[in-house]
């Protein structure tokens, strides 16, 4: 139930079984059972010193370091819980002697217990949950030996027990008053599933389930059933009335709970369905619904959030329409999904071409447009190219002109709207922007930076050699700035006698 001082819990739990039987035996003479009783509280404490390892007269002392110098909350904190809780008991106790006086009660009464009980195991949950634990398991097990001290009229207790406790007797009970027991048990059975976490630590939302079915929910369900019921259940004593307060009850209880749980991504439809089956429940159950209905809302609130409720699978969207993309539809690129129709070029003209294409094109003018496949896309930052255009706007830049990765080129892309690449340090022939011609410089001109002679054949990006900012033909570079050797030949492949003199060859 608790890992919050185990054996302190364990031992307690194994007197209190011990003690059960033995009431049992001796119940043909009560005054024994105090003997008993007495007997079996000894040896728990000399089991529980022996198990920690302390000296039984220094008991005391170790329980005030548990209940008021705790190692994993402040002492202030804890200090104003337990105040707290005093203050919760003292009101019930008081609330017992005055019912008791007036000599009657009624459901109404009875709800008293479950809101003081609810508000010791909330502020509990929220604040320290190990110590609630420890103190719920130590409550109903001293809970179950006051019913004994009452049911076996154990001498001078039970007398006293039946005067103030008889009048809240419930038309459920029998001889043992099993209310109270069921009220406490009930509450405590989701801690007994799922330990508490450590202060400072949201609980879950599963460990409020007695709280909000039986506290909240079955409370204000005995009030507005007794006050303003009017239309009743077939076949039954419970009101609709009653079901629909305690229905809202439950649904704004867990709204409540929910941020400061650590449940706090539970939906509004998972609210809506607990609360409609531990009302049904409430409604048809005749007994015991003080056990059933937190077993059941821990269950229900234990569920995956993900199947309750059925929300539709999280799809990828897509990076051009922002819409989400199916499988059936579905085109990957650069760790992004498309849909087929955006698996297009987005690129865009702007410049000296975009009057152009739009002659051409009209309002679709500014984009390629072109329908792409996982061979011709390529991706950048998000967006898609085909790879003449990604050449274009992303490609290297430099002596030359080419649309592909292989040939470098002059263009800086600024006519299709490329603004981001630096350009490497060049220096530009006075010559036509694309197309050269193969030049010599034999003797430079003040006036003229080439002079046009010998080979005078036109280039591009393919067939120019350029040698210090000069433009030549692969044929005649080679000549003028080759290997030499012996034979004669045109390609670096071949070596060659001629020293290139006549063709201003010098070095």
């Amino acid at each position: 139930m608790t890992s919050y001082h185990p054996h302190l819990v364990e031992v307690a739990w194994a007197s209190t079984v011990i003690f059960v039987v033995v009431a049992g035996l001796l119940s043909k003479q009560p005054v024994l059972i105090n003997g008993a009783f007495v007997t079996v509280v000894g040896g728990a404490f000399i089991v529980y010193s022996s198990l920690i390892d302390i000296n039984p007269f220094h008991l005391l002392n170790h329980f005030y370091e548990v209940l008021l110098e705790p190692r994993y909350i402040d002492h202030s904190l804890r200090s104003s819980l337990l105040l707290f809780w005093v203050v919760d008991l003292a009101a019930s106790i008081l609330f017992v002697l005055l019912v008791a006086h007036s000599g009657r009660s009624s459901s109404i009464h009875r709800k008293f217990f479950h809101l003081t009980l609810s508000l010791v195991f909330l502020s509990g949950l929220l604040i320290d949950g190990p110590l609630l634990a420890l103190s719920a398991a130590l409550l109903l097990s001293i809970f179950i030996i006051l019913e004994l001290f009452r049911y076996h009229s154990v001498p001078p207790w039970g007398e006293t027990l039946n005067k103030y406790l008889q009048v809240f007797r419930d038309h459920q009970d029998g001889a043992l008053l099993l209310t109270p027991l069921y009220l406490l048990a009930g509450v405590c059975l989701p801690i007994v599933f799922h330990s508490p976490p450590p202060p400072g630590t949201p609980s879950p939302i599963q460990l409020f389930a007695g709280v909000i079915s039986v506290g909240v929910g079955d409370s204000v369900a005995a009030l507005v059933g007794s006050t303003m019921g009017r239309h009743r259940w077939p076949r039954r004593k419970k009101t609709i009335e009653g079901s629909i307060g305690m229905f809202l009850s439950m649904i704004f209880a867990l709204l409540f709970l929910r941020p400061y749980s650590a449940s706090s991504s539970l939906s509004l439809f998972s609210i809506t369905i607990v609360s409609i089956v531990l009302t049904a429940l409430e409604a048809f159950l005749a007994n015991v619904d003080n056990i059933v209905l937190p077993l059941v809302g821990y269950a229900l609130l234990s569920c995956p959030i993900s199947s309750m409720p059925f929300k539709p699978v999280e799809h990828p969207k897509c990076p051009k329409c922002g819409k989400s993309v199916y499988a059936a539809e579905e085109m990957s690129a650069g760790g992004y999904k498309w849909h087929k129709f955006c698996f297009k070029c987005i690129f865009k003209f702007s410049g000296v071409l975009s009057p152009f294409f739009s002659s051409l094109y009209g309002n679709l003018s500014a984009m390629c447009n072109k329908m792409l496949d996982s061979f011709s896309c390529a991706e950048h930052a998000a967006e898609l190219f085909c790879r003449q255009c990604h050449v274009r706007r992303w490609g290297p830049k430099g002596v030359g002109f080419g649309i592909g990765g292989g040939a470098l080129t002059m263009d800086s892309g600024e006519r299709f709207g490329n603004t981001e690449v630096d350009m490497t340090s060049v220096v530009y022939m006075h010559a036509p922007p694309i197309l050269t011609q193969c030049v010599s410089v034999l003797s430079p001109s003040p006036t003229s930076t080439v002079t046009l002679n010998m080979c005078n054949k036109m280039l591009d990006s393919v067939t120019c050699a350029p040698h210090e900012a000069e433009l030549y033909c692969k044929q005649c570079h080679g000549r003028k700035f080759g290997p030499k050797g012996v034979g004669f030949g045109l390609g670096a492949g071949a070596l060659t006698m001629d020293d290139g003199a006549r063709f201003g060859g010098s070095k």
